[in-house]
């Protein structure tokens, strides 16, 4: 089954070793290309975009991880024409044209991402939260012990840690 979003679809490749992932970015021709710095990662992926009609490859993201690929994310943030992926490592925002807008350390495991109704990123890690512009200008940073709970209520990030409820206004 392919997803398709705004008429693109996304599918994930992976490779065993450097020198095979970069035949295969090589071998892909002039399309716009994004690799990300190296992490010193064991396995090496790459998501390629391709036009939901035609099947004409769009872009390439390449990047490589400790991480298996069922633990990475990819979130196309289509009000905003932006990807947001993480490495388990970093999370990056990548503009349509394979611009880097911003990459964010992540500190704690990451739960997931959220975009909000004022089309504002939320990446929620275990013991931590951002919340960030779609031009990669980073709008909260709080940090917190470990989450017991989480729910997002009315635009809000509602939490739990220990005995202690907090709200977080998104």
């Amino acid at each position: 089954m392919k997803m398709i979003f705004k008429n693109k679809y996304v599918k994930f490749y992976q490779f065993n070793s450097e020198a095979e992932f970069k035949t295969f970015v090589t071998n892909q021709g002039t399309i716009n290309k994004l690799i990300l710095e190296e992490q010193g990662g064991e396995f090496w992926y790459c998501y390629v975009g391709y036009d939901s009609l035609t099947s004409d490859k769009l872009f390439i993201i390449g990047f490589d991880s400790d991480s298996k690929q069922e633990e990475l994310n990819l979130l196309l943030w289509t009000n905003s024409n932006l990807m947001v992926l993480d490495n388990q490592n970093e999370v990056f925002i990548v503009a349509d044209n394979m611009e880097l807008i911003a990459s964010y350390t992540i500190v704690t495991p990451l739960i997931g991402f959220y975009i909000t109704e004022s089309n504002s990123l939320l990446i929620l890690e275990e013991a931590a939260m951002k919340l960030v512009s779609q031009n990669g200008d980073i709008l909260k940073n709080e940090q917190f012990d470990l989450l017991d709970d989480y729910q997002i209520i009315d635009n809000q990030l509602c939490i739990k840690v220990g005995t202690v409820n907090k709200i977080i206004e998104l």
